[in-house]
Formats: C-alpha cells, structure tokens, sequence
C-alpha cells in the first residue's frame, strides 16, 4: 500500500511533541550560553579596567583615588519629598573611573568633564550622562537609559547619570574612624587625616578620598586583593547604586562589607545591608520584600553612604578584577572570611582562587530574633548555681598577681536587656569544667617591658601619645599597642623565663569562654544595655566604673586597679584598655561552639579581643569592632593572661602560634 505524502494525525502530535521537547531543551541551552556570553563580557570589561589601573600607576606611580574631593567639602541638600528627612552627601569632583578614561582609549568621553567643576556641575552634564559600553555588564537589566540615576536637591538642581557596574574597592574596614576610643576600638576602619585645606580618607581597600595607594602599600602583593568590584544599577532613578562617574559609596566605591560590617560578603541579603543614598525612599514605595525580591537590601534609614557590597545578576556570585589584572568569579557562598581578606591590604596571606568558590555558610544569612532576658533560667542556669569566689591567690618571678577562677556553668552572649540578638550569636551554656589562674590586672607597660624588652604603647614617653602624659611614670598603666601575635610572643618569652620553667608554669591567652566567665564573674545575669552610662554605674560589679566622669564619654586609660574589682576580684574586667583572646573568630560560632571549654573556631584569620561590657549581643555586634588581623594593633586593646600549672594542666599550645595573617 502506497502512503500518501500527508502526515496523519498521529505523526502529527508526535511530531509536534519532538519538537517541544527539543524546543523545551534547546532554550535552557540558550539563555545558558547567553548569560554565559554576558559574564564574559562583564569579565573582558574588567580585563580592561585593570589594564587601564596599571597604565594609570605607570604614569603617576600610584594607583588613582577613589574620588576627589574639593578644598571645602560641597555639600548638597538631596530633595526626597519630605520635609522633615533630609538627605546630603558631599559631591566629589572627578573619580577613579573618570580618571582612567585616557587609558581606556576613551579620549572623547574624558575631554567632556572640568576637572575643576563639581561632578554635578552642569559643565560636567555632557560626561556623566556619557553611555560607556566598558561600564556595562550586559547581566544587568537596570543599567539602561531609561533607568538613569537622577540626583535631584532641595535648591531644585537636577543632575542625571549613566549607570554603571563596576566600583573600586574602598576595603572591608569598619565604618568608624580608626583607632575609635576605649568605649569602641577600631582596629581597622577609616584613616583620615588632614592635608591642607582637604581631608585624606582612606580605609583598608586600594583608594581613599583624596587618598590613593603607591604599590609597595600591598605586603602580600597585586593577587591577593581585589581593586574592583561587580556592582548592580540601582532599581529606581534615585538609588545611587550602579553610577560609574559618581565618586560615593554605593555608586562606584565599596566599602564596609567584610566581617566588620552588616552588608557582609557578595549579594549581602540582610535588610540593613547597603546604606547608599536612596534607601529610605525605596523602603516607602516598594517594601523591604520587594526590594529583597530584586536583590538589592539596603538600609530604611541610611541617610549618609557609608556601606556597600558588590553586586551582580549572574548566578550564585560575582565578578571582580584583582590588582594584577586577573578577572574572577567569586562565589555566594564564599567564606565570609576570605571576603574580608581579599578586599583588605592589612592581609598577609596567599589566597587561591579556588578559596573564592568555597562556603562555610549555612542556612539564611543575617536573620534576627528576640531573645527575652529570662535566657538564662529558659536554659536551666540560675543564680543559685553560680560558683563562690576563690580566696586561691598566686604571685609569679616578676610580680604579676593572678586569682584561680572556679570551674562552673553560665550563659553566654546573653543579649542585652531590650536589644537585638542575630541568630548567628545566640545565648548558649557553656561550661568551664576546670579552674584557672587568671590574672588580677591587665599586663602593664612595666610587666611587658620586662619581659619582651621594648613598650610599644602610645601612652608612653617614648610612644606616639607620651605629649598627652601628665607624668613620665607609665609602669602602671596597661601596655597596649599590642597585636595578637605580640600577646602570644609575650606569653612564650614569659613562660620561657627560667624562674617560671622551675616553678613548672606557663602561659597563654585567655580563651573567649574564659574571658566573658570570668569577666561577669560567673553569673548569668544580663548588663542593661545603654549609649548612656548610668549615675550608679560605679558599682564595679563586673570589674568597670564611671566616677567623675560624663555618662557619655569613654572611660580614660589609668593605672591597672583604679577601679573596684568584681565578684572574682578581676579589676578593669570592663574598663581601661580592651584584650585579646586566643580564639578565632566566626561569625556564626556560637551556634556551633561546644558546650565544654569551647576554644574557639579552628579556622579563620581574625582574631577576637573583648572588653567594654561583657555583652557580646545586641545592635552593636553587627558591626564587629571586636576583632581584627593577628598582626594588627591598636592603642585601645592590651592584654590579660592566664597562668597555667603544668602538673593540674599538660602544656599546650593556645595562643603561641605566631601567625602571618588568615589561616583559612
């Protein structure tokens, strides 16, 4: 029987079942090779960028700033559409993607800015509305014309930018001002310093304001650290997020998004992550779910740019251009810690690329949740069962007082009473199960002297702060200046000491466990968290006080013992200067840590130092002003140590390692 040339019914729907099937096949394929060919781009751009930074450091022998800024600071008044919250930013003159455009074979685009004209000058319009296909990543759907940004101010000027996805890393530092006080030490933040007319603002990355960094100010080299970002267009006309030629946090500077911040590590998810210009009003029209939806969290209240981390549309990550010119994909996950690291000259590690793809993340990110003030009868630790102060006293070979701390059971990172806890550092019972030797006072400058042969603090007539001395006598105060690798020397050149090898005694660093037990002297109760000190607060309870000086005003460095002990008979527990402990830090430990004589993360390249209060919850924690790299020190953090007997303890090695930086 001969067929006809028709198809029947049946070949029919099979045939048109291949061809979905096909079709439902071929298009993931599709849009795969079309978003793999926008990376590309978005790479070969970046590629670009770091030939143009080089070319830039050839001619001036230094890397560009990241913006500059005139004499007298322009500040401009933003309109925002109600009267009583008012934005303003100080306006830069040039930036650092401006500056490279002779290196991009861009000659056209760079005659169109007046250097010596603000960048929203109308001299300026021409160039900052410029379209530039290098400062474009083709991932981005909201880096168009249509989506300009548009800074509008109360005089009823207007100023309209072409968006951009590329930032300079500004550095993971703290928001604050290094070196902060004794209420808040900034162990790495915001260096500023007066030049001129001009202020020179610099944090950890490889530009400042009025600040750029010559190429020996990178101590483990061009590879290591990250010189720019990936960052997404804003998602509304006034989010300054994504604007190549505007020198602000946000637009074309990261900064703060490391461990020290709340917009920590690439596509930060946390509701407070971005703090850029524009926050506020996109939380009144479009909602905090919205703008979580698109993937741009950002602060409801941020009034200044302060904060920002790199941002893309790829998935599961970004894109960065490290300072030797290699373009990478950094993952979403990758650990928070090695973020830090690379987006921060203090860094004295080799990192591999392959680290940039690696997690230690686990579940929603930056979550929060209330924790009552009962936490600790919630979780079986009462009062009652708090341990009685030892009457065990012990004097070592060069006069350092140390009091036995009792083993027993307490709650810590007990959140402060009607703050914030995260869910990263919950409440959790910790049990010290053997007694210590810790000691009385914080080590002092004489003590330290001594022992290591040099004083390395400020406050010393041979240090940088001996003009603010009312006396030459500093053998009492606290050493400090210190960095965590100096506090583990001194323990290994004091437990080497002769006298202390006869007497069958070493020492190390308190662990963080150690330190918060001994500190609230083995209670659990919570320490009301206030900015205020109260009038009473001069009870000394956990080993502080405030007499005769302004409830706001950070505690002075005295004498070690010039305020009253606590319940263990520890003084300046919570004052004078801070201290280190021997633990690494993570941010997400205290939920994993062990409940016996936990030691700290066995990875990680921060180290932690405590004081002030012994709350280790609350607001504050966010931004994490308690750690920093083993080799860093500041004026603010010292030392305590515990002594240990070899025949109740075998000798150890907590806290003896000098390390060259993160140990990932």
């Amino acid at each position: 029987m001969v067929r006809s040339g028709k198809l029947g019914w049946t070949e029919l729907v099979v045939l048109i079942v291949l061809v979905g099937v096909l079709g439902a096949m071929l298009v993931p394929a599709l849009l795969r090779g079309r978003e793999q060919s926008r990376s590309a781009q978005c790479e070969a751009n970046l590629s670009q960028l770091g030939v143009a930074l080089h070319a830039y450091r050839d001619a001036y022998q230094y890397f560009p700033p990241a913006a500059i800024q005139p004499d007298r600071e322009a500040q401009v008044s933003l309109k925002r559409g109600r009267s009583d919250l008012k934005e303003t930013a100080t306006v830069t003159h040039l930036n650092w993607a401006v500056m490279l455009l002779p290196y991009l074979e861009d000659g056209e685009a760079a005659e169109s800015f007046n250097a010596g004209r603000a960048i929203w000058d109308e001299a300026n319009a021409a160039g900052r509305s410029w379209e530039l296909p290098g400062m474009k990543c083709p991932s981005d759907g909201y880096n168009s014309p249509e989506n300009a940004y548009v800074l509008e101010t109360e005089s009823g000027l207007t100023a309209t930018f072409a968006r951009g996805n590329y930032a300079i890393n500004g550095g993971s530092s703290a928001i604050y001002t290094w070196p902060g006080n004794t209420s808040a030490p900034v162990a790495s933040g915001i260096v500023k310093r007066q030049v001129g007319a001009a202020m020179r603002w610099l944090g950890s990355g490889v530009a400042g304001f009025n600040a750029a960094c010559a190429p020996n100010e990178f101590p483990c080299g061009f590879s290591n650290i990250v010189a720019v970002d990936e960052v997404r267009a804003g998602i509304r006309p006034y989010d300054c997020r994504g604007v190549w030629a505007l020198g602000l946090i946000g637009a074309s500077i990261t900064y703060a998004h490391g461990l020290y911040g709340d917009a920590q590590g690439p596509n930060a998810t946390w509701w407070r992550s971005d703090d850029t210009l524009g926050c506020p009003r996109l939380h009144e029209e479009l909602g905090r779910e919205r703008i979580a939806q698109e993937g741009m969290s950002c602060l409801c209240d941020a009034y200044t740019p302060i904060q920002a981390t790199s941002r893309s549309q790829h998935a599961g990550g970004v894109n960065v251009l490290m300072l030797d010119g290699a373009a990478r994909f950094v993952s979403d996950g990758v650990d928070p810690d090695i973020w830090h690291v690379i987006h921060s000259r203090d860094t004295r590690v080799d990192v591999a690329p392959a680290d940039f793809g690696s997690s230690s993340r686990g579940g929603a990110a930056y979550t929060t949740t209330e924790v009552p003030a009962s936490t600790a009868e919630s979780l079986g630790v009462l009062p009652k069962d708090a341990p009685a102060p030892s009457e065990k006293h012990l004097t070592n070979s060069i006069g350092m007082q140390f009091v036995e701390i009792p083993p027993g059971r307490f709650v810590m990172g007990l959140p402060d009473e009607g703050a914030r806890a995260i869910e990263q550092v919950p409440a959790h019972v910790v049990d010290i199960t053997r007694a210590y030797w810790l000691g009385v006072h914080e080590v002092t400058q004489e003590q330290y002297e001594k022992v290591s042969g040099a004083n390395p603090s400020y406050l010393h007539k041979g240090g940088w702060g001996g003009w603010r001395l009312k006396t030459d006598d500093t053998t009492r105060l606290p050493v400090e200046s210190v960095s965590w690798n100096d506090a583990a020397d001194f323990c290994l050149k004091l437990s080497d000491r002769e006298e202390e090898r006869q007497a069958g005694r070493y020492y190390r660093l308190p662990t963080e466990a150690e330190w918060e037990y001994a500190c609230r002297g083995g209670l659990s109760v919570p320490y009301r968290y206030q900015r205020d000190r109260a009038p009473d607060d001069d009870s000394g309870e956990n080993g502080g006080g405030s007499e005769g000086h302004p409830r706001t005003d950070p505690l002075p460095i005295v004498e070690v013992g010039s305020y009253r002990p606590n319940r263990f008979g520890l003084y300046d527990m919570r004052g004078n200067v801070w201290e280190w402990c021997s633990d690494r830090y993570s941010r997400d430990y205290y939920a994993r840590s062990p409940r016996e004589n936990p030691q700290g993360p066995a990875t990680g390249g921060l180290r932690v130092f405590r004081g002030a209060d012994w709350v280790f919850c609350g607001n504050p924690c966010m931004i994490n002003m308690h750690t920093a790299q083993p080799t860093v020190s500041n004026r603010y953090v010292g030392l305590r140590v515990v002594c240990v007997e070899t025949k109740d303890e075998s000798r150890g090695d907590v806290s003896s390692a000098h390390e060259e930086g993160a140990t990932p």
